[in-house]
């Protein structure tokens, strides 16, 4: 899609020795070797499909983390004592808890 003076050269290149009847694939080495991988347009389909493997074992190892450190304090905090009460009671937490149940 490229319009260089280069890219216009190679197309013609690679539709001449289409022509010719060469197969595609060595048409496609022989540019890979001249000019390196980055001339394709899209990477090699195992490369492409590394990466997604590598990315999905990435979000999912991540999840899993996550997921242990959730039960882990979920569980941490089930076994805790709940703290004392650092507050004593008076005459009007009692008279409040009297109308509370009066509510009822």
């Amino acid at each position: 899609m490229h319009d260089s003076d280069l890219s216009r050269a190679l197309r013609r290149e690679i539709e001449a020795r289409v022509a010719a009847g060469e197969p595609t694939l060595a048409i496609e080495a022989d540019l890979v070797a001249r000019y390196g991988p980055q001339i394709r347009a899209m990477p090699k389909a195992r490369a492409l499909l590394g990466l997604t493997v590598a990315v999905m074992l990435f979000v999912v190892g991540s999840g899993a983390t996550l997921l242990s450190l959730m039960f882990r304090r979920r569980a941490a905090a089930g076994r805790t004592p709940p703290p004392a009460s650092s507050v004593e009671r008076d005459a009007y937490d009692d008279r409040l808890d009297a109308e509370l149940e009066a509510l009822d």
